[in-house]
């Protein structure tokens, strides 16, 4: 398997769970909102973080988090990406763990990676759609980037290999994030 159609594997078996529990019926009461964006303290860049959905059920207000299903696992490789070599552990689209090399004390055009795929604006909303193609957080720790690519698409994660490529990272072993 190529890594295009890994990718779009991974992504595809998260979604379709991610749409089947936003298809869940809900009590009488309640209303969901999905891809909430919250600011919260510590832990994620930039304090950012979208919530898979937002539940007000009497005045109540939750969230609500898909955890993703032991067939939405994957593992594959070895993959050539350009000048990286990746290895994909067992992982899930919503819990991507890069461990990358060499280790980077900058990566300058990640700010703008993350913005364009957080999307605050809205820009990557489906049309006829209750959800976008977004990204769910990220948390940087020196050479360890954990991403929850939530509903983006592949494309994220390459845009993503294209910032560590131009900053010279040439391996990436591919993990969970989720214990």
């Amino acid at each position: 398997m190529e890594l295009g159609a890994f990718l779009e594997a991974l992504s595809t078996n998260y979604v379709a769970q991610y749409e089947s529990v936003w298809s869940e019926p809900q009590s009488k009461n309640a209303e969901s909102f999905p891809q909430i964006a919250l600011e919260i303290s510590g832990g994620t860049f930039k304090n950012l973080y979208v919530a898979d959905f937002v539940v007000w059920n009497d005045a109540v207000q939750s969230i609500v988090e898909v955890t993703p299903a032991d067939d939405t696992y994957l593992q594959g490789g070895p993959f050539l990406y350009g000048s990286i070599s990746l290895r994909f552990e067992s992982v899930s689209w919503d819990g991507v763990r890069f461990t990358i090399e060499p280790e980077l004390a900058t990566l300058p055009e990640f700010e703008m990676w993350f913005d364009r795929w957080i999307d605050l604006e809205g820009v990557h909303r489906i049309e006829n759609s209750k959800r976008a193609s977004v990204i769910h957080s990220v948390s940087l720790d020196e050479n360890v980037i954990d991403v929850d690519f939530g509903t983006a698409p592949p494309k994220a994660f390459l845009e993503l290999l294209d910032v560590f490529a131009a900053n010279g990272v040439t391996q990436i072993s591919v993990a969970s994030s989720r214990n």
